[in-house]
């Protein structure tokens, strides 16, 4: 019972956070950080082939491989993308503690042989599409 209580303070935190604080109300964020996003998602949905972008970007309740999909997708953003995790932040309509945990949860995940083979080849998709970006 505690459990859902806090469950259920911590959805209502996160409603009031995407109020003021949606996408559509944050237009200094730039396209860039939008496309940058974007690849970060297609970056991980090649190797969670099963997943559309959209259950990646907004994980149904009861996929728990589209929460860890969208977990990778922050890691990525913050650590090889170098964005800033306030941006994703509102890029999700999250509150910053939501990114922090994600990034905690993937660091630890990381520790694991193949889970991390299988993060460095995310890293290189997305290594590869900037590359092809920049020489366009």
């Amino acid at each position: 019972l505690p459990c859902e209580m806090r469950e259920a303070a911590t959805a209502k935190r996160e409603r009031k956070h995407r109020r003021y604080f949606g996408v559509s109300s944050q237009p200094h964020l730039g396209v860039e950080s939008l496309e940058r996003a974007e690849e970060a998602m297609r970056a991980v949905q090649s190797e969670f082939r099963w997943l559309s972008l959209e259950q990646i970007r907004k994980p149904p309740t009861a996929l728990m491989d589209a929460k860890l999909a969208r977990q990778i997708a922050i890691h990525l953003m913050v650590n090889r993308m170098a964005m800033e995790q306030r941006a994703i932040a509102r890029l999700q309509g999250r509150q910053r503690t939501s990114i922090h945990f994600a990034l905690r949860t993937v660091d630890d995940r990381l520790d694991e042989a193949t889970f991390a083979a299988t993060y460095e080849r995310m890293a290189l998709h997305i290594d590869s599409s900037l590359q092809g970006q920049g020489a366009t």
